[in-house]
């Protein structure tokens, strides 16, 4: 902004001279600031809450499909295992049948205990969102004292 000044009944501006703000226009231009930046803190909320919840909807598709395809192949695997166990026992298909399906269970549940541990470790806290707030915080508490100081003088 140029400072007009009056020489000879004339009004010039001087370029380069900014007026001296007001401590109203100040405290209106800190408080705008100041919403400017919840605004671009909530919308970086915001995306990191969906790239995470996008990490955890790949994973749990990725977990659904490899557990169809090993649902299919364990259904072959223990028709034959049931029966080969079942023959090794003399005819007995039922206890083929338990030992098989026991170890199913056991291996399902490690698989599934394991895809559960990365959807855990994925995490939905908006880590970069709460360091920027961190610093927001330091920056405005460092300007108010400044401002205050420039009062104070």
């Amino acid at each position: 902004m140029a400072v007009e000044r009056r020489i000879d009944g004339e009004s010039r501006r001087i370029p380069g001279q900014a007026e001296p703000a007001s401590i109203g226009a100040l405290i209106k231009q800190l408080a705008d600031d100041s919403r400017e930046l919840v605004r671009q803190e909530i919308n970086l909320a915001k995306l990191e809450m969906k790239e995470s919840a996008g990490h955890i909807a790949s994973n749990i598709a990725r977990a659904a499909i490899w557990g169809g395809v090993a649902a299919v192949g364990g259904l072959a695997l223990t028709a034959f295992l049931v029966i080969v166990i079942g023959n090794a026992l003399g005819g007995a298909y039922w206890a083929g049948a338990l030992i098989v399906g026991v170890v199913f269970l056991l291996v399902g549940g490690l698989l599934a205990r394991s895809a559960m541990k990365k959807i855990a470790r994925t995490g939905l806290k908006p880590d970069e969102t709460i360091r920027s707030l961190k610093e927001d915080r330091r920056w405005l508490k460092h300007e108010a004292r400044q401002f205050r100081e420039d009062l104070a003088a």
